[in-house]
């Protein structure tokens, strides 16, 4: 009888276990930018930067109803976990509903374009 009890209990906790609401996860802050794609490997792309050479690069959207904008030394990218601020952005805008390509080709230039000071790896990082 006392394993029978105890069995039922063990059931009923599990049961109520399923039935408890836990609280949704909501972010508090959500980017209206967005890593909208990225090229890796510029072998063979028809994708080609203002020096007229295929390229690395990564495409931003910004995806909100006004213009984004970056001021110099306040945003970062990487292609390395260990160096979060390898390369500052410099000063530019997005408009809204609009895309951005930032060529990662290790030019660290700023003609046309924004080259940073490192290439994307293919095979990961």
């Amino acid at each position: 009888m006392k394993k029978w009890w105890l069995l039922s209990i063990v059931i009923l906790a599990s049961c109520v276990k399923d039935r408890i609401d836990l609280p949704q996860y909501t972010p508090t802050y959500t980017s209206p930018l967005r890593i909208n794609e990225f090229l890796a490997s510029s072998t063979g792309t028809p994708w080609l930067n203002e020096f007229g050479v295929a390229s690395d690069w990564f495409e931003i959207y910004n995806s909100s109803d006004s213009t984004v904008h970056f001021t110099p030394g306040k945003y970062f990218c990487t292609d390395d976990q260990t160096r979060k601020g390898k390369y500052a952005l410099p000063d530019f805008s997005i408009p809204a509903k609009s895309f951005f390509t930032i060529w990662c080709d290790s030019d660290d230039t700023l003609v046309d374009d924004i080259h940073t000071n490192f290439n994307l790896k293919s095979s990961g990082e």
